[in-house]
């Protein structure tokens, strides 16, 4: 009896490592409203916690046109590994209902394939058994289209998972990875604004001093929008610093919501003399070609500087959190999910901002560890409420390196990595 359950194991095991390396069931891209993705099999190591990268390319920065057909790429990588699987799928959501946003169009059939959904319900792309290209060191890439739905559709969003696999028959060694990335109609900006205005002194000694201002956010509009917050920094030169805030990512913002914080820039003595700029944004951040739907700006000055060049010290923003959003004036802003969105700036040095939303108060914990698995720091330990919380992280006694950061809230687990530049 003991051998036949030996046996058994030892299939079934076998089995569930190979099962999917044709196709993955639907509902594994990392999307709502489950967010399952390759880590419920793969669990060795943490999501988003290897040395790789996975990334999304093609789509129009500017938005999408109604009907248009686009050529977009999945690429994924990771150093040491030479076997490969993706999921991706489009989602537009209406209300609790998680739609399909266009249509996807398979044009590699060798190594992707498609999941049809039921009705509205999304598809699915996956890798084909040949699409994991077994012994490729990557990067590999997955080709397809992707025809872009009507304007009234709004807002679509692409959830990318992707597994980078040692492909030994064992799920041990394996790093998994997701992404999400916004896309909207073209010229559809939503009506919301975002202000900054200066609450103290906007001139400084060549020492240096605190910057305060208020930031205020607001959706003007007859819909609500779903939208990302940062603040960079230009400096006298014309090249822009930052974020110095967020990005705040992914905060949908109710008809009528209304809400500002104060906040705290400390202006470095190393910083060089002249005229600076604080820069706040709306819109679909991304570090290389955002999508800005307001903006607002103010100058401050430094009348000289420290003996020296400017040795890079960082500006450090800090003050009332982006938590307990507002709506209408009193109902509180509350995250239709829990979810880490992610530290920013990332590589920092020596501070980086972490995000996360939580659905629900519940207990929570937010440590960092190194690549050892060792415990560097414990920045959150205790109950916190419903909302978008922002925690500060100071690296200025760790060497330069990758770091875990994991946040537990509930049931709800997810780490992701961060590189500190020194």
């Amino acid at each position: 009896m003991r051998s036949l359950l030996i046996a058994l194991t030892m299939l079934f095991s076998t089995s569930a490592v190979f099962a999917y390396s044709s196709y993955t069931p639907m509902g594994y891209a990392g999307n709502p409203p489950y967010y399952y993705n390759c880590v419920n099999c793969h669990s060795n190591y943490p999501l988003n916690s290897g040395d790789g990268y996975m990334q999304l390319s093609g789509l129009p920065p500017q938005g999408y046109e109604a009907g248009t057909t686009y050529p977009l790429t999945v690429t994924l990588a990771d150093p040491g590994l030479s076997r490969w699987g993706t999921q991706l799928t489009t989602i537009h959501q209406d209300g609790s209902n998680y739609l399909q946003g266009g249509t996807i169009i398979v044009t590699d059939p060798i190594n992707t394939n498609l999941l049809t959904g039921p009705g509205n319900a999304p598809d699915y792309l996956n890798q084909t058994s040949i699409g994991t290209f077994w012994g490729d060191p990557g990067p590999v890439y997955y080709q397809f289209d992707w025809r872009a739905p009507d304007v009234s559709t709004g807002l679509v969003t692409f959830y990318v998972a992707g597994a980078a696999c040692i492909g030994n028959g064992s799920v041990w060694g394996d790093y998994c990875y997701t992404i999400s990335v916004p896309t909207i109609p073209s010229g559809s900006a939503p009506d919301v604004e975002v202000t900054l205005t200066p609450t103290g002194s906007t001139t400084f000694p060549a020492m240096g001093g605190a910057l305060l201002y208020n930031i205020g956010a607001s959706n003007n509009g007859s819909v609500p929008a779903t939208v990302d917050i940062w603040v960079d920094v230009t400096l006298p030169s014309g090249f822009a610093y930052g974020p110095v805030l967020g990005p705040v990512q992914d905060l949908t913002m109710l008809v009528g919501f209304s809400t500002d914080r104060d906040r705290e820039l400390t202006i470095p003595g190393s910083a060089p003399a002249g005229t600076f700029s604080l820069n706040g944004y709306m819109g679909l951040y991304d570090p290389a070609s955002p999508s800005i739907w307001s903006e607002s700006h103010f100058d401050f000055s430094k009348t000289a500087s420290l003996d020296g060049d400017w040795t890079g010290e960082w500006f450090i923003d800090s003050g009332e959190p982006f938590d307990e959003f507002a709506s209408g004036g009193e109902e509180q802003y509350t995250p239709s999910e829990f979810e880490l969105l992610g530290a920013y700036p990332n590589p920092f040095n020596p501070t980086t901002v972490i995000s996360f939303s939580m659905r629900v108060s519940s207990l929570v914990s937010l440590n960092i560890y190194d690549i050892s698995g060792r415990t560097v720091a414990e920045l959150v330990g205790g109950w916190r409420d419903a909302g978008v919380h922002e925690v500060t992280f100071d690296g200025s006694d760790i060497a330069s390196g990758i770091y875990i950061y994991r946040l537990t809230a509930g049931e709800f687990t997810a780490s992701s990595k961060m590189v500190l530049l020194k």
